[in-house]
C-alpha cells in the first residue's frame, strides 16, 4: 500500500472514530437501557491490553520472544512497573469523568471542550519538562481558552434534557483534561528514562487499569446495580461498540504519527466535529448557534496553530530539550492513551 493510500486510510479511521466515540456514548446514555458505565472502562483496558499483546507480539516475532520481553520488562523491573500506578489510575479516572462528561453534554459540545487537553499538557509540559513554548504556541494557548469560553457560554443557557447537567458536564471535563494532562507528561517522562517499548508501557498500564476500574465497580456508585444486575447488564451492541472505539483511538492515532502527520490528525479532528456536529442535529436535535460556530472556529484554529513546527525555543536561563520528531511521536500516543477519546471518555454510572 502506497503512502498516500496509508495517509487516506488513516485520516478515514481517526475520523470515524473519533465522530463514532462521541456519537455512540451519547446515543447510548440517551437513548439506550442503562449500564454501569464504570464496566466499559474496565471492558475498555482490558481490550487495549489484548491488542497491545497482539502488537508486542509481532514487533517480537512470536509468543516465545513477547514471554521474554515480558519477563525482562515487567518481572524483572519491579520499580518501573510501580511507576506506571501513577498515570494508569489519572487515566481511569480521566475515562470515568469523561463518561458522566459525555452524558451532560452534546456531542459537539464535548469534543470541543475535551481540546482544552492541549492547554493542560502544555503547561505541565512547560513545569515538569522544561519545555519551552514557541510564540505561536503560547498565541494558540489563549485562542483556544477564548474558543472553549464561547463555546460553553453557547450551551449554558441552553434547557437540559433529562437528567442532564451541564454545569456538571463542563466540570468533568476539565477535571478529564488536568487528569490527561498530568498523567500523559508523567508518562512521557517515564518514557524518557526508559527502554521499555511503548506497547509493553501500554500492557502495564492497561493490566493497572483493569484492577483500578474495577475497584471502582465495586466499591463506587455502580456497585449495588453491579452486584443486583450484573456486570453487563444493560450492554447492547452500542454500548460495545463505544467500548471498541474507545480501546482502538490509540492504536488509530499510532497509525497516523508514524506513517502520517500531525496535519492528517488537526484535519481529522475537524471532520470528526463536522460529522458530530451534523449527525447530532438529526439523531438528537442539537441546535447550532453562531456563538457556537465561532467558539468551535477558534478551537479548530488553534488546535492547527499548535502544531505548526517552528525552530526550537530555548526557554530562559536554561537549555530547553529540543522537540523533535520522537518527541512529537511520544506526545501523540501519550494524549491518545487516554483517550476515551481523547479521551475518549467516558463514565461515571450508567447514567448520570
Amino acid at each position: 500500500m502506497g503512502q498516500q493510500h496509508i495517509r487516506t486510510v488513516a485520516l478515514v479511521s481517526l475520523v470515524v472514530q473519533n465522530a463514532s466515540l462521541a456519537l455512540l456514548i451519547r446515543y447510548a446514555a440517551v437513548e439506550g437501557p442503562m449500564y454501569a458505565a464504570t464496566t466499559a472502562v474496565v471492558c475498555a483496558e482490558v481490550i487495549k491490553v489484548a491488542l497491545s499483546l497482539l502488537l508486542q507480539t509481532q514487533e517480537d516475532k512470536g509468543v516465545a520472544g513477547l514471554l521474554h520481553t515480558l519477563k525482562r520488562d515487567i518481572l524483572q523491573q519491579p520499580v518501573e512497573v510501580l511507576k506506571m500506578g501513577v498515570p494508569a489510575a489519572l487515566f481511569c479516572l480521566q475515562n470515568n469523568l469523561a463518561y458522566v462528561a459525555i452524558a451532560n453534554l452534546d456531542g459537539p459540545t464535548y469534543q470541543l471542550l475535551s481540546q482544552l487537553k492541549l492547554l493542560t499538557t502544555a503547561m505541565f509540559s512547560v513545569t515538569m519538562l522544561n519545555r519551552a513554548l514557541a510564540g505561536h504556541q503560547w498565541l494558540s494557548l489563549c485562542l483556544l481558552a477564548c474558543g472553549v469560553g464561547l463555546v460553553q457560554l453557547s450551551t449554558a443557557g441552553g434547557e437540559a434534557k433529562r437528567d442532564e447537567n451541564s454545569v456538571t458536564g463542563l466540570v468533568c471535563v476539565l477535571l478529564a483534561c488536568v487528569s490527561s494532562g498530568f498523567a500523559g507528561v508523567y508518562f512521557e517522562k517515564v518514557l524518557k528514562t526508559s527502554t521499555v517499548s511503548i506497547w509493553v508501557r501500554n500492557i502495564q498500564l492497561g493490566v493497572y487499569g483493569t484492577v483500578i476500574g474495577l475497584a471502582g465497580v465495586y466499591f463506587g456508585p455502580d456497585a449495588t446495580a453491579v452486584a443486583q444486575y450484573g456486570f453487563l447488564n444493560g450492554y447492547t451492541g452500542v454500548v460495545w461498540a463505544g467500548v471498541l472505539s474507545n480501546s482502538l483511538g490509540g492504536l488509530i492515532v499510532a497509525v497516523v504519527v508514524k506513517y502520517a502527520d500531525n496535519v492528517i490528525k488537526g484535519f481529522a479532528t475537524s471532520i470528526a466535529i463536522l460529522v458530530t456536529c451534523i449527525i447530532s442535529y438529526f439523531l438528537f436535535s442539537f441546535t447550532v448557534t453562531a456563538q457556537f460556530l465561532l467558539g468551535g472556529a477558534l478551537v479548530l484554529y488553534s488546535t492547527h496553530l499548535y502544531s505548526q513546527v517552528h525552530h526550537p525555543v530555548k526557554a530562559a536561563g536554561a537549555a530547553a530539550p529540543e522537540f523533535n520528531a520522537k518527541d512529537a511521536e511520544l506526545s501523540e500516543l501519550l494524549s491518545a492513551r487516554g483517550a476515551a477519546a481523547e479521551g475518549a471518555e467516558e463514565l461515571g454510572q450508567s447514567r448520570p
